[in-house]
């Protein structure tokens, strides 16, 4: 019993250190300036050693980054070496026109600085080493990037950003407008390098070019253009009607957003004759309303992701394989047609399934009402359901044994899901049901494995149940990060619960009880933090025993 209590006091102490009863140095925000910043490093021998990144960049006009930053009255009023973007949630105001970068600054982290609408150009220092990718999505006043002297690693060109020795295109300012041509010199064109350019028209590939990326969260084109040209001489690239081929003619590397030779009124795109692949992210994001696959053998992962526009697909029969996400995010389309001497996919009402229908590929993302899987199905595929616009509520079949990573992520009306008994379901992947509005949710004693994050974001989900008899032994890392309404999680009777990861409740504030079963040996630093509304850990054992701490 006294190691019971010695383990009660260690978890309390955890909740407590998440929750901000005791500080924490590392991760800590404050404000300096218009700005905010967050604490990276912190050295208690050294304290020149203190590291700070920008979290949100505040102000107007243009915004200088200082090399030192302190923390206010209140805090340590130490200071702090600013050395690079916090990723992913760094930001920048609007009314700021312009960041300048002082020196000391290592790095502009991938995925920061998206989205400002009054960005119109960044200062990079001679001391920034990594400028990530996905950096300054969606930025559509930025015409400008200039690179102090000094800097080794970037170079700025007529606005553009290249590698200091002028072979890797970088980034070209989502801003910019007309007819833009590639430097002659560049061979590579690296990802998100022309991300957001949707005003942009005539894009000219020089000969130089040899390298252009398919990075499948990174596409070197992401909604940019509406014609390609290729120089005479290119060895790996040709253009096609404005199409962006390789050099055979046979794998379609990328279709302009505004896309100026649709056939109109339809806006229909013919895949050209000789092409049997469609890249990955090929056609992401543009403006096709029907589509004619043609001869395509093979369509890439988020090939058509996000075409706004897109009515009809009919899969030919030639088609063999079709990409995770594929369609994803397209939300007129209805329904899934395949041409009946397909020998790998059927349609089954609308839905896209393998031929043996064993697996669920793809959901029509505009279809509406409720689904049920249909019995017989095993796989439920990744990206399967993710985006869909219409869906409120999914029965899962008995025979369901999978669902695959982000099978359902940001089913944008998903409120109920139910798993059909008895069920067989042995896994739920990562990011499964991030992002839906959930409500509650009871899951099967089958299922052995969740993987990281699979309810997180999910702000509407209020109780989750684990069925008695559950095979579980993990909750893993950020199962319900994010689940801001998130009030009970319960075990419903005898499970095999051994250990708890980090961050499974991370910023849970709602939740105000949580029973450990008896049989858990382990739990992870960070498990509770952010429930600042939790009243009570109890324990199986202490419960059984009525002994109070």
């Amino acid at each position: 019993m006294r190691q019971t209590k010695l383990f009660f006091m260690l978890l309390l102490a955890m909740i407590m250190s998440a929750t901000g009863a005791l500080a924490q140095s590392v991760g800590t925000v404050f404000d300096y300036g218009t700005c905010k910043y967050k604490v990276s490093k912190k050295d208690l021998n050294d304290p020149s050693l203190n590291e700070a990144v920008v979290l949100e960049i505040g102000g107007t006009g243009k915004v200088v980054i200082p090399t030192e930053v302190q923390t206010p009255v209140g805090m340590d009023q130490e200071k702090y070496k600013v050395v690079g973007c916090s990723p992913w949630d760094s930001k920048v105001a609007e009314g700021v026109t312009e960041v300048e970068f002082s020196e000391g600054f290592r790095e502009i982290t991938a995925n920061s600085l998206r989205k400002p609408q009054t960005l119109q150009k960044i200062i990079i220092p001679a001391s920034c080493e990594t400028v990530g990718h996905g950096c300054f999505l969606d930025c559509p006043a930025l015409t400008s990037f200039e690179v102090k002297a000094g800097n080794t690693k970037y170079k700025a060109e007529n606005g553009s950003l290249l590698s200091h020795d002028g072979t890797q295109l970088v980034y070209v300012p989502a801003g910019k407008t007309g007819n833009y041509t590639v430097p002659t010199g560049v061979t590579e064109i690296m990802p998100s390098a022309f991300s957001c350019c949707k005003n942009m028209e005539k894009i000219t590939i020089p000969a130089s070019v040899t390298k252009i990326s398919e990075n499948a969260d990174y596409p070197s084109f992401n909604t940019s253009g509406t014609h390609f040209t290729v120089e005479s001489g290119n060895a790996k690239f040709k253009d096609i009607d404005g199409l962006l081929c390789d050099k055979a003619g046979k794998k379609l590397v990328h279709v302009p957003f505004k896309y100026d030779k649709l056939v109109e009124p339809e806006n229909k795109l013919t895949i050209p004759a000789s092409v049997t692949e469609v890249a990955d992210n090929a056609a992401i994001g543009s403006n096709i309303k029907k589509l004619d696959l043609n001869n395509t053998k093979k369509i890439g992962n988020a090939a058509f992701n996000s075409c706004s526009a897109l009515e009809s697909v009919t899969i030919g029969k030639d088609v063999e394989s079709i990409g995770q996400g594929a369609f994803t995010n397209c939300q007129f389309i209805t329904k899934f047609e395949v041409d009946e001497n397909n020998s790998k996919y059927k349609a089954v009402n609308d839905v896209l399934f393998t031929h043996d229908k064993k697996t669920l590929v793809l959901y029509p993302c505009g279809k509406e009402n409720e689904y049920t899987v249909p019995e017989g199905t095993t796989k439920i595929d990744k990206f399967a359901f993710a985006d869909v616009h219409k869906l409120p509520k999914v029965w899962i079949a008995k025979s369901v044994t999978t669902i695959e990573e982000a099978a359902f992520k940001g089913a944008k009306m998903l409120k109920t899901v139910e798993f059909l008994s008895p069920s067989q379901l042995q896994e739920i992947g990562t990011y499964a049901f991030q992002q839906t509005p959930l409500e509650n949710v009871i899951i099967p004693s089958s299922v052995a494995k969740l993987g990281d994050a699979s309810f997180a974001d999910t702000e509407k989900l209020t109780e989750v149940h684990f069925a008695a008899n559950t095979l579980l032994k993990e909750l893993p890392g950020n199962l319900f990060q994010n689940a801001k309404n998130l009030e009970k999680v319960l075990f419903d009777g005898a499970n095999q619960l051994e250990k708890i990861n980090s961050y499974v409740f991370l910023n849970c504030p709602k939740l105000k009880e949580f029973t450990v079963p008896k049989t858990v040996k382990d739990i992870a630093s960070g498990a509770f933090k952010g429930t600042a509304g939790l009243e009570k850990v109890g324990f199986e054992e202490l419960i059984r025993n009525s002994d109070v701490i």
